[in-house]
């Protein structure tokens, strides 16, 4: 028997009914109410599972697609790798140049940061010493040009000096005091885990690279000097007198007198 609640309403005005006529209310209860939604029933959450194991399973691609997957992936690693090496090795060329040419040197890499970069400067160091020459001389070039009359030539000839340095014969160095003897090989660090130089096998190839790399200045910017008929003093000073040696620090002599 359905469950039967008596509610009295107030009649209405139009009604002709008494106020005690009631109206019946009947509810259905919770119990004999029919699902309005069927779910399929798909067992455990681990036969589920199982399931779409199989599925996933049976949805992979062939040898085929997945080989040339990877295959992509570790040419993109290795060019990428091949990209790092490039600008590592322009910078520390770019530390040489510094170093050398202006004896521009900083000690402020760590030991870990230096040794995979190859320098004793922080690279963004390296950049704004570089920028602030490059630009100085570039500008002295060009006034100078402007002056001379010759600024035409002035841009061709260092538009094909940068044209130059991107086609793949280019050699880095060459025509400087860095450049390398035919036969010699640059300095290389390709063990991440030492400090061993590739090429020469130094214990720390960051030492191996600035001791060689004086050596070669020295002696191609010595060679130079000598061509020229002069001796390094009259390079650095000219007609100037050298610098006054350092004297000790003597007392001067006072006669006893008698």
């Amino acid at each position: 028997m359905p469950n039967r609640i008596t509610t009295q309403f107030p009649p209405s005005p139009s009604s002709a009914a008494s106020e005690t006529d009631s109206v019946e209310m009947v509810f259905t209860p919770n119990s004999s109410r029919a699902s309005s939604v069927s779910r399929p029933y798909h067992g455990s959450r681990r036969t589920s599972r199982a399931d779409n194991r199989v599925t996933k399973r049976n949805r992979r691609q062939s040898p085929g697609p997945v080989a040339a997957k990877h295959d992509k992936k570790a040419k993109k690693t290795e060019k990428e790798k091949l990209n790092r090496g490039n600008q590592a090795a322009v910078m520390t060329r770019m530390e040489d140049a510094l170093q050398h040419y202006c004896r521009w040197e900083r000690i402020e890499q760590s030991g870990g940061n230096g040794n995979s970069a190859g320098l004793t400067s922080c690279k963004i160091n390296v950049l704004r010493a570089s920028e602030a020459t490059e630009l100085f001389l570039l500008h002295e070039a060009r006034c100078a040009a402007i002056r001379s009359g010759t600024l035409a030539d002035f841009e061709r000839r260092w538009q094909q000096v940068a044209e130059d340095s991107l086609k793949p014969e280019y050699r880095p160095g060459d025509g400087t005091f860095l450049q390398l003897p035919p036969g010699e090989e640059p300095c290389r660090h390709e063990d991440t885990k030492s400090k061993e130089c590739s090429a020469h096998g130094h214990s720390d190839w960051r030492d191996c690279r600035k001791s060689r790399m004086e050596t070669l200045f020295r002696r191609n910017e010595d060679a130079y000097i000598a061509k020229l008929g002069m001796t390094r003093q009259q390079a650095m000073y000219g007609t100037r007198a050298a610098p006054m040696q350092a004297r000790p620090n003597v007392l001067p002599h006072r006669q006893s007198r008698h």
